[in-house]
């Protein structure tokens, strides 16, 4: 017996695809073919005795697996490549672009046509239309010349500037070797100021046993009471050795010091005279002209 013609919704095997303008589904005729039934049994086939087989329902059958087939987005849902490839030349142009507006006056209005969509209808009218192109050509370049006078005039200050450091560094150097010399010239001269000072006291010792052993004039020797002269320190230092306590008790005693004031007034030893003053005795009075004299 046929089982005649049936109708199957097979709208779901393709989601992307719309349905019919009046939301029926999409109806597809399949017509069955007729079979007759038959009252002879027929034989199974021989795949379907095994697999009916009980000795073989408790073993395992490998299953072949089966390929998973993707299915594509519809041409709609992809995105379109002429425009992706546009954008990416578009991109790459304005990353390679170089700077046109250092090179020329006009490249800056393309530099700006290129990069900027509106520009065209934003500021073409103002930069374009109202100005004397001309004379901002003009301008631009006349710029571009003070530029490269402000370069070539810093290259020429930088270049001074590098012999200035040059002739500095050349100063420094022989600053340096006179700073070592003189370092070493201030050792010699501190020596050689030791030895000078050195030389000076030996200088006024000799000095003083000139000056000590030298007759004076004699309208200003010593004459003591006893009539005995004195030309210069070294009799008067011998004299009062052996001199006679009234002679020189006449000369020094608490109302005078003949011997200091003539040391003082007439040979200009005042620090000797000082210390002459303070002496009460011949004895005393000789150790202060033989220390002055001799030690000192």
């Amino acid at each position: 017996m046929g089982l005649g013609n049936l109708y199957f919704d097979v709208s779901f095997l393709n989601p992307f695809k719309k349905r019919a303008g009046n939301g029926n589904p999409t109806k597809v005729s399949y017509k069955l073919p007729a079979q007759s039934v038959s009252p002879e049994k027929k034989e199974l086939p021989e795949v379907s005795k095994r697999l009916l087989d009980p000795s073989l329902l408790d073993k395992k059958v490998a299953v072949e697996p089966q390929k998973i087939v993707s299915l594509a987005p519809p041409p709609e849902m992809k995105a379109e490549p002429k425009i992706v490839e546009m954008k990416a030349e578009r991109h790459r142009q304005h990353q390679a672009e170089p700077d046109e507006s250092a090179k020329s006056f006009f490249s800056n209005l393309s530099r700006h046509l290129v990069k900027e969509e509106n520009y065209l209808h934003t500021h073409l009218p103002r930069q374009v239309l109202e100005k004397n192109l001309f004379a901002e050509m003009q301008t631009f370049w006349n710029g571009k010349k003070e530029g490269m006078d402000r370069v070539l005039y810093n290259k020429a200050i930088k270049t001074d500037l590098m012999d200035k450091i040059e002739e500095l560094q050349a100063l420094e150097l022989e600053w340096q070797k006179l700073q070592l010399e003189h370092e070493r010239l201030k050792d010699q001269l501190a020596s050689k100021e030791i030895l000078i000072d050195n030389h000076i006291k030996q200088m006024k010792k000799t000095f003083k046993k000139m000056h000590l052993s030298s007759d004076i004039n004699p309208e200003y020797q010593f004459i003591l009471s006893n009539g005995v002269k004195i030309k210069n320190l070294y009799e008067l230092h011998d004299n009062l050795k052996d001199m006679d306590p009234q002679v020189f008790s006449h000369h020094v005693n608490p109302h005078k010091n003949d011997f200091a004031t003539w040391v003082h007034d007439v040979m200009g030893l005042s620090e000797l005279a000082e210390n002459m003053k303070k002496a009460e005795s011949r004895e005393e009075l000789g150790r202060v002209v033989e220390e002055w004299a001799f030690k000192s």
